[in-house]
């Protein structure tokens, strides 16, 4: 008979002895290959956080605090603080904004009042926009060459002075954005004003909020909306401005200072920055490759501790090849007997054992593929959303790779058919000298 069909109908015979072999081989599999799948993914995405994502080189402090019952209150961050992380070495820039909001705020000039429910502000001693400003811009607009199409940036300790949005200058009615600069404005909020406050520069229409196109030649149909229903962020305040307003709550935001934003220059500085922060502060800080990296970091723990247990299981997977093979053999003895007498040789017999873990192992094979597959796209689809913030141009980073799953089939195949092959001869060596020594 052949001896791939006699391995065949020998494991239908004997399923009990190959049962615990597929059920523990099958699990310790799942687990190894689940941690090399997280080990290589985490490697992969720390590898590929590249110095040009600014996002992830940045690092905010919110100007609010949780309370015990995790409620937000506000709290705004000393300056001392603001200048002493700024000082640090591994800090590219800092931006400090500010925000006056109200449901009743208008703004005026030249005779003109303009309602407005929201104008940020910015401290001078510090950067206007931040890196990723810069950036956004760019990725939505293309390459801008300036910022400032007249006037001039913040200065250090400027006071009552304002930014103003290019479309803005040109909705007022002017056609040079240079007759503007100088001009005052008024901004009042229910029974409170500030007077005279200075326009020094013209920025960009595509760091303004609306709209998103620009308009030199307002109709008038177009004047008319803005007058009735406002405009939000047409100028950017010194910070000096908004503190002479008193806090007024707008939905969750209220008036003053918001949050401070470092930009750190280097990924590997982000960790020693974040953390100088958390000393300092309870405010609420956010950090997306710091959060990204708690996730990625429990994630690596708990595949540490998957593969101890797979090693433990796949060390009883092995141990079972052993045990199985050796009751399979003594059970069978009449049988292997029989065998001898048809004209098998010991060879023909651990060829049928040979085959018979074959068979086993391909089935075990197919199992954890399946299986392997289905959790680690199930994976992806869960963390894609947060890796990808930090590197963006990786795909399917924590889906398996199938050279993985056949190099470890591999080495799985054959350490199995090794302790197999040892195993089966020399206790068919064994069972054959017993008899002998019997028929004596």
């Amino acid at each position: 008979m052949n001896i791939y069909l006699l391995s065949k109908i020998n494991n239908q015979r004997y399923k009990k002895y190959l049962r615990g072999f597929y059920i523990t081989t099958t699990l310790a599999s799942l687990l190894f290959l689940f941690f090399i799948s997280i080990t290589k993914s985490i490697k992969l995405i720390y590898v590929n956080v590249a110095e040009e994502n600014l996002l992830a080189k940045q690092i905010i402090i919110r100007s609010y605090k949780n309370d015990e019952t995790g409620n937000l209150f506000k709290e705004e961050i000393d300056s001392t603080l603001i200048e002493y992380i700024s000082k640090e070495n591994n800090v590219d820039q800092t931006c400090v904004k500010y925000q006056l909001v109200s449901d009743f705020m208008n703004l005026s000039i030249d005779d003109l009042t303009i309602p407005t429910h929201y104008l940020p502000g910015v401290d001078p001693n510090y950067f206007t926009f931040c890196k990723l400003d810069h950036i956004n811009i760019e990725n939505n607009y293309g390459k801008i060459d300036r910022i400032f199409l007249a006037g001039r940036d913040f200065q250090q300790s400027d006071e009552k002075k304002a930014i103003i949005d290019e479309n803005f200058v040109y909705f007022l009615g002017y056609q040079d954005v240079n007759d503007i600069l100088g001009k005052k404005i008024n901004i009042s909020k229910f029974n409170e004003t500030v007077e005279d406050i200075i326009i020094i520069g013209v920025f960009d229409y595509r760091y303004g909020s609306s709209p998103g196109n620009l308009i030199k030649n307002w109709t008038s149909m177009q004047r008319e909306s803005i007058i009735d229903y406002g405009w939000a962020k047409p100028v950017i305040l010194s910070k000096d401005v908004i503190d002479s307003f008193s806090e007024e709550f707008f939905n969750i935001w209220v008036t003053g200072q918001q949050e401070v934003v470092f930009d750190v220059k280097s990924i590997n500085d982000v960790d020693s920055i974040y953390q100088l922060a958390k000393n300092y502060t309870n405010n609420i800080i956010h950090s997306s490759m710091q959060e990204n990296k708690k996730i990625i970091n429990q994630l690596e723990n708990i595949s540490v501790l998957i593969f101890i247990i797979s090693a433990l299981i796949m060390t009883v997977s092995f141990i079972s090849i052993f045990t199985s093979t050796i009751n399979k053999i003594y059970t069978q003895r009449k049988f292997l007997k029989m065998m001898f007498v048809m004209g098998y040789t010991i060879k023909n017999i651990v060829k049928m054992f040979i085959f018979s873990k074959l068979i086993i192992l391909k089935n075990i094979f197919f199992t954890y593929t399946i299986i392997i597959y289905s959790i680690t796209i199930y994976l992806e689809f869960l963390l894609k959303p947060y890796y990808s913030i930090i590197t963006p141009n990786l795909n399917n980073v924590f889906v398996i790779d199938f050279f993985d799953i056949v190099l470890y089939t591999f080495a799985l195949f054959a350490v199995s058919l090794i302790i197999t092959i040892f195993t089966s001869w020399f206790q068919i060596k064994r069972l054959l000298n017993e008899n002998a020594r019997g028929e004596k």
